[in-house]
């Protein structure tokens, strides 16, 4: 391939990964050809590694898990702020802090 991929998602990259390490082929030789084609785009050879593990190891999901810790914001939330934002655009990031309490003013 002469041109490499403008972007890639996770999951592909792991999904590739999956598939080649199925076929046995050594982590560092799919870091290689993984390099081959998206460049400066590909994870490094110990994330490699890990998931060539992983998958090793029974793991057949390719999308990152849920991880513990502050949550994000509600999608109500976001919605809520954008409805007040579109009703008076020269709204300040402090009045609108003040009317949606849910969410602090840094977040918005």
């Amino acid at each position: 391939m002469d041109l490499p991929l403008a972007s890639s998602a996770r999951c592909e990259l792991r999904s590739v990964i999956r598939f080649l390490s199925a076929k046995n082929i050594a982590p560092v030789e799919i870091h290689t050809q993984l390099c081959e084609i998206y460049e400066d785009k590909c994870m490094s050879v110990q994330h490699m590694r890990k998931w060539c593990r992983e998958f090793k190891n029974g793991r057949t999901d390719v999308n990152d898990e849920e991880r513990s810790g502050r949550p994000s914001i509600s999608d109500e939330t976001v919605a809520k702020v954008e409805e007040v934002m579109l009703s008076d655009r020269r709204m300040t990031v402090r009045e609108l802090s003040e009317m949606i309490p849910d969410v602090s003013k840094t977040s918005i």
